[in-house]
Order: structure tokens, then C-alpha cells, then sequence
């Protein structure tokens, strides 16, 4: 995570009874899975790559990123952000 970084949800609650008046509803978001936070502590923390997933057994521990058809048009899609080296 660093700054300019988002995370934007989007889904359909229209299904949903409304609150009681007086409530509001909220939304948990569980996360699973590392978060590269740009810190020189955290391994490449500078870089993109290596990209965490669930198949790795420990952070650096050398898996790659799955690469199919589907995880390359996530890539393509939402990986967007250009990391320097300053």
C-alpha cells in the first residue's frame, strides 16, 4: 500500500431489507493474503513483483504468481501502479 493506492467496491445491496430507522449498515472487508506496504522492512516493498497469492507457502519463499489467462487479465486490469525507485 502506498499513497494513491485505492480500493474501490462495488456491488448490489438492493436486495437487502432496509435498516431500522436510526441504524446504518456496515460493511466488513476481510482481507486475505499479504499486503505489500512500500516499506524498505518489507521484502521487495519497493517493487510490484513478486505478487503475493495463496499457493505460496511463506512470502518469499519463490512460487510464482499464477499465469493463465485469467490472473494475466487481472494483471493487466488492476495492476497499474508504476513503483519507483525513489
Amino acid at each position: 500500500l502506498a499513497p494513491g493506492d485505492e480500493l474501490a467496491l462495488v456491488f448490489d445491496a438492493s436486495g437487502l431489507p432496509p435498516p431500522p430507522a436510526g441504524f446504518r449498515r456496515s460493511l466488513f472487508l476481510e482481507s486475505h493474503g499479504w499486503d505489500k506496504d512500500a516499506d524498505r522492512n518489507t521484502w521487495q516493498g519497493h517493487r510490484l513483483e513478486p505478487l503475493p497469492h495463496r499457493g505460496m507457502g511463506s512470502y518469499a519463499d519463490g512460487v510464482p504468481f499464477p499465469d493463465d489467462p485469467a490472473h494475466r487479465a487481472y494483471r493487466e486490469r488492476w495492476l497499474s501502479r508504476v513503483v519507483g525507485q525513489d
